[in-house]
């Protein structure tokens, strides 16, 4: 059973997609900017009110995550000859006359739960100003697994693939087998809007602050959990809502949405692949000049700090809301999509190093320029100097989020306890948000609502 499992994978291996670049960050979308999760009755004509909304999510089809991370596959096999990953270069050193054959693959899930707590309260001449402030816990699991053919490596601390991609001597790009979780406080947003309300129409122009609260990305691990950032944001946008029909008891609302926000540049800790070496190249080794035989873990060398500007991100939503006595239901859909980061290294110190020549045996000695990840070091040709990494191979787009496009879909229920004074609202809702290509988690989500409007 464990070799027809194997040939299996081997299989998944040899049938890859097309070469794509295998990426290293990946930032999902922030709960302050899904603007589904603060709907409840007809809140475009609510001047003022305060919610809870609790709400879990869980990504779906690991498969597409794991060719984010992988080039264009969901698993890699590390093996001495005609693999995507040559043992050495991470490593991994089989005994005497024996070989390394693994497969080594992922399939990544994240959960995200918490609360979002929201508070919009009137000013003067039909304005407001408001606040949503999401405190969630995020949990991100690589589900790493290995099917092994060959030896164990001779080395007692790296003696399977998945020792060797979480070294204690690597400071970065480490693949956690177990689960990463953070929680905390992300992103808050403090609105300021005028709201127009006609019989059967209402309207709502508002500007929107986006203030960061997360520390920057440590590229610690490769999908490391993320709340919050250090990106603040600037934007606006336009809530349009009009009853198509409206009786002593019951009604049909429609309500749409739309807005626009930029966020601007930080400093943050991201991985890089090298442009003349391919995928995966951040993990070959390199050397600093005048000490060619001392070969340094090539992860600490092409993390770097980088000035990340993430740019544009917009949202469009429509809904439907039909009403009836005390109850309601809700259907709807809602985009979102972002603009590919833009990154400018900051300090890099890069050029001091050069890659590895396993046959160099001189302190001032040559490099191995051409190396690839795929290929043993003893095959790699030599260079005839000391050949410098270049700020120019360092691959900006392999540690870049990219362009996202999400498309979600939701369904909900609620009902108004009324009072004299305050108006209760309670309601359930769940959606499926279904990501276009895998730059971001597709998932699933549940949330509940408790409102008040005084």
């Amino acid at each position: 059973m464990k070799c027809m499992r194997y040939v299996m994978v081997c299989v998944m291996v040899s049938c890859r997609a097309h070469y794509v670049c295998s990426q290293t960050f990946m930032r999902q979308r922030p709960m302050v900017d899904d603007s589904t999760l603060i709907l409840f009755g007809d809140s475009c004509f609510i001047k003022n009110f305060g919610m809870v909304v609790p709400v879990v999510s869980r990504s779906v089809h690991p498969e597409r995550l794991a060719k984010y991370f992988f080039p264009g596959c969901t698993c890699l096999r590390v093996r001495d000859a005609d693999g995507d990953i040559a043992p050495e270069w991470i490593g991994l050193q089989a005994p005497l006359g024996e070989t390394i054959d693994s497969v080594f693959y992922i399939r990544p899930r994240q959960v995200r739960y918490g609360a979002l707590l929201a508070l919009y309260a009137p000013l003067v001449h039909d304005s407001y100003c408001g606040m949503r402030l999401p405190i969630i816990t995020v949990h991100n699991n690589l589900y790493t697994g290995e099917c092994r053919a060959g030896a164990l490596g001779i080395d007692n601390q790296v003696k399977t693939v998945t020792d060797a991609l979480n070294q204690s001597s690597w400071q970065y790009g480490k693949w956690c087998s177990s689960c990463l979780k953070k929680t905390g406080v992300d992103d808050i947003e403090l609105c300021l809007g005028w709201r127009y309300v006609r019989e059967r129409c209402a309207a709502s122009p508002y500007v929107r602050v986006v203030v960061p609260t997360g520390s920057c990305p440590c590229a610690r691990y490769v999908f490391e959990p993320l709340v919050g950032s250090n990106h603040a944001g600037l934007g606006g946008g336009l809530w349009f809502s009009y009853a198509f029909y409206q009786s002593e008891r019951s009604s049909v609302q429609f309500l749409t949405l739309l807005n626009a926000t930029y966020r601007f540049s930080a400093c943050e800790k991201r991985s890089f692949d090298l442009c003349p070496n391919g995928n995966w190249s951040r993990y070959l080794l390199v050397v600093k000049q005048g000490a060619a035989v001392d070969p340094i873990d090539g992860i600490n060398v092409c993390t770097q700090s980088v000035n990340v500007s993430p740019r544009w991100q917009g949202e469009f939503l429509l809904n439907f809301y039909f009403k009836r006595d005390n109850y309601g239901v809700r259907l709807g859909y809602d985009l979102w999509a972002r603009a590919a980061e833009k990154l400018c290294l900051c300090h890099s110190t890069i050029n001091q190093y050069g890659i590895f020549n396993i046959r160099e045996t001189a302190e001032d000695g040559t490099t191995a320029s051409a190396a690839t990840i795929n290929v043993p070091p003893i095959n790699v040709p030599e260079d005839s100097t000391f050949r410098q990494l270049a700020l120019t191979d360092i691959n900006l787009g392999s540690a870049g989020q990219k362009r996202s496009i999400t498309n979600k879909f939701f369904v909900g229920v609620q009902a108004v306890v009324p009072h004299d004074r305050v108006d209760t609202h309670i309601g359930i809702s769940g959606a499926y948000e279904k990501a276009s290509g895998n730059s971001v988690p597709s998932s699933w989500s549940l949330w509940g609502t408790v409102a008040f409007n005084f």
